[in-house]
């Protein structure tokens, strides 16, 4: 400090207005220097400094003091810069600061003015910026309340604001040519986050060297503005390889769509064959290369795979040829060959001692191929090489061999003649062979001898045709005559090829077969028939023979026709008396009213038989059967079109017929007829008649037969079959069952 007029001093202090060796002036004012502080001032009271006082810029004062006329610092230098990045600034203050001094610093976007200064702090650092902006910083030396104005503010010091960190979309990887790009113009990239120590990389480069790891990328440096924070970028390792399989059994790999494969290398340059989902057929001990392709777009995006290496198996040892057993027919093979009848096309697991039928042998030459089967696991191998084998023809079968059939029903002295010593039979119900020991063989029941390696003759069963009455002779110029064979008894097939009928002289008469028409197969219980037509052609008699030859049976009938000139008659003659036969019932089942359209018929006329099922029955097993002659053989009716009709054509014969399978649901009444003094009922089997006076009674069938016409009085009984029956009495009519 230095002093004027009226200012004294001491050695440690300044004493305003007077007084040797005080610290103070007498109105409690001072200033003095702070010991072992350079240029630092110690200031009590309100100090009014006198005129031609002056405190250097540099002085620092302090205390509880103040300054009446606070002092003007001098602006400092502009401030330096520090650091930056993207959003924030650090200065440096100025290089002339003044120790002690406080710094404050602003900062105004672009090459603002001083005048554009809002705010001032002592913190100089500046947070929140935009990126690569340009900002105008100041300083200045800080005012107080005692001392000190604020120096105005320094010259200003331009500084820009680095770049942002690039995101990572500015950065493109194709995942196909495997590659890797950014805008080079303004990016650069390295392995290293320091830009120095790592490699750098270049922009289109490959980017297989990286696969797997991290590398960084930012904003070049330019024009003294700093590169930008880093941006990281993962580069995704490449996948690991394929594991798909051989199938020793197909000899290949599935190849699915989306890989590619070659037979050369693993080199990704090679030339590779996209997959197709199908087949790839590799030869033994041969390798095959397969990666699965690129995934170029999605978040699933990645690299090709690694290549996966698979070397096929050698083939197995090929097998020794099966050989032949020519008794049992069968090979000398296992579970573990395979074989093939179409040169190797297709192939077949075989089984043990496989027979040659497995083969579809037929008896001819065959060639057959046979391998080892593939195996799997891990010493599983491709199925082996082929070997051949010709499998021989069947020696041709013995010929010359006649059958002889039973000389009578179940004679079982039927025999084969031709075959020889050198020959073998067995019956076709047997399984064993037997020698041939003559020149025939004998004493054979009806079926099948299989003879030498292929012949089969068949010994058939004899039963007897019986043939419908006909007429023995017919008129030439008619119509001829049907005649039915029929053959009861038998289960066979009803074909007609099994029936064959002949005349011995066509010129007599022709013979032609009607039916069967198809196939049928008929139980024993119904007959196999057949018809046929005779045609007379000229005068003279002829043998008719109808045979039959069915796979079990055969059976020979002959009939004798004559045929006569028609004669002339000098007038016209009445009609021949008609044949008639008659139709009745053998047998009504309870519960059934059942009754003929006719009793009596004229031969091939039809007649219908009517059924009705009385109330309280149960009809649901109802039949209705008739047969033609009394030792004829029962056949069952269907129903005609209309209800309750069941109808019987072509009759040449009596008629019997009966119903069954009715039951009765619920009691039955009592079966009498009253009707004053005249009754008519049936007890135990009995049919009882009781009239009070004499009368004519009358008991007659269905079918309109009278069994009995007499004069009765009183009580009897008569014995009649089951059945129902009309009972006349005088004028009364009554209808029972017995």
């Amino acid at each position: 400090v230095t002093g004027g007029d009226g200012l004294g001093s001491t050695s440690d202090g300044v004493d305003i207005g007077g007084g040797s060796g005080t610290q103070k002036g007498d109105d409690g004012q001072g200033i003095r220097p702070v010991s072992g502080q350079e240029n630092t001032y110690t200031v009590w009271g309100n100090l009014t400094l006198p005129d031609g006082v002056e405190i250097p810029e540099d002085a620092i004062l302090t205390g509880d003091g103040s300054l009446t006329t606070k002092l003007t610092q001098s602006a400092p230098n502009a401030p330096t810069l520090s650091t930056r990045t993207s959003t924030t600034v650090t200065l440096s203050a100025p290089s002339d600061a003044i120790s002690g001094k406080t710094v404050e610093y602003s900062c105004v976007a672009g090459n603002g003015e001083t005048s554009e200064i809002t705010d001032w702090k002592s913190n100089a650092t500046f947070n929140g910026l935009s990126p690569q902006t340009t900002y105008t910083f100041y300083a200045r030396y800080a005012g107080d309340d005692k001392f000190y104005n604020a120096s105005p503010a320094s010259n200003g010091l331009s500084v820009t604001t680095a770049p942002a960190a690039p995101a990572s979309s500015a950065v493109t990887i194709d995942y196909a040519v495997e590659t890797i790009s950014f805008y080079s113009s303004t990016l650069e990239m390295s392995t290293s986050e320091d830009f120095t120590s790592g490699t750098a990389i270049s922009s289109g480069g490959s980017v297989v060297a990286y696969m797997g790891r991290t590398v960084y990328v930012r904003v070049k440096a330019v024009d003294g503005i700093p590169a930008s924070a880093l941006t990281a970028i993962t580069i995704p390792a490449r996948p690991d390889a394929p594991t798909l399989t051989i199938d020793n059994q197909t000899e290949g790999v599935t190849i699915p769509d989306g890989y590619s494969y070659n037979t050369t290398s693993a080199d990704y340059s090679n030339t590779w064959t996209q997959g197709t989902g199908a087949l790839v057929h590799i030869d033994p001990s041969t390798t095959i290369y397969i990666y699965k392709a690129a995934v170029t777009s999605g978040e699933a995006s990645a690299f090709k795979s690694q290549v996966q290496t698979i070397t096929a198996p050698a083939r197995s040892e090929s097998p020794t040829a099966p050989t032949i057993d020519y008794q049992q027919e069968t090979l000398t093979t296992s579970t573990t060959l395979q074989c093939s009848t179409d040169k190797g096309t297709t192939w077949t697991t075989c089984t043990d001692n496989m027979t040659l039928d497995a083969l579809d042998w037929t008896g001819g030459e065959m060639d057959v191929q046979f391998r080892t089967a593939a195996t799997t696991g891990t010493d599983g191998k491709y199925a082996s090489d082929p070997v051949s084998l010709t499998i021989p023809s069947r020696p041709a079968a013995p010929t010359g061999l006649t059958a002889t059939e039973e000389t009578c029903i179940d004679g079982k002295d039927g025999k084969i003649t031709g075959v020889t010593t050198d020959m073998e039979y067995k019956l076709s119900t047997a399984d064993v062979w037997i020698d041939c020991t003559d020149i025939e063989i004998t004493g054979l029941a009806p079926g099948t001898a299989f003879a030498g390696e292929a012949a089969s003759v068949t010994i058939e069963e004899v039963v007897e045709i019986q043939i419908d009455k006909s007429e023995s002779s017919i008129e030439l110029g008619s119509e001829g005559v049907i005649l039915t064979a029929t053959i009861t008894g038998i289960e066979d097939e009803n074909n007609a090829d099994n029936w064959v009928w002949e005349s011995d002289d066509n010129t007599i008469v022709e013979v032609e077969r009607l039916t069967p028409e198809a196939p049928t197969t008929r139980s024993a219980d119904n007959p196999i028939e057949s018809t046929a037509r005779v045609t007379p052609v000229g005068e003279g008699t002829a043998t008719i023979t109808v045979t039959y030859t069915g796979t079990k049976y055969m059976a020979t009938k002959t009939y004798d026709i004559t045929v006569k000139a028609k004669e002339e008659e000098p007038a016209p003659k009445p009609d021949p008396t008609p044949i008639y036969y008659n139709i009745q019932f053998e047998d009504i089942c309870e519960g059934v009213d059942a009754s003929l359209s006719k009793s009596v018929v004229k031969a091939g006329s039809q007649v219908s038989v009517y059924v009705e099922v009385e109330e309280g029955y149960d009809g649901e097993n109802l039949k209705v059967l008739f047969k033609r002659s009394l030792y004829g053989y029962w056949e069952e009716i269907e129903e005609g079109v209309q209800p309750g009709e069941y109808i019987i054509y072509n009759v040449y014969d009596d008629i019997y017929v009966k119903v069954e399978g009715v039951e009765k649901i619920e009691e039955e009444p009592t079966g009498m007829s009253d009707i004053e003094s005249t009754k008519v009922y049936t007890q135990n089997g009995n049919l009882y008649i009781y009239t009070s006076q004499p009368q004519e009674v009358m008991i007659i069938t269905m079918s309109g037969t009278i069994l009995k016409r007499e004069r009765q009085e009183g009580l009897r009984s008569y014995s009649l079959p089951k059945g129902v029956y009309i009972i006349c009495i005088g004028e009364q009519t009554f209808k029972v069952r017995n």
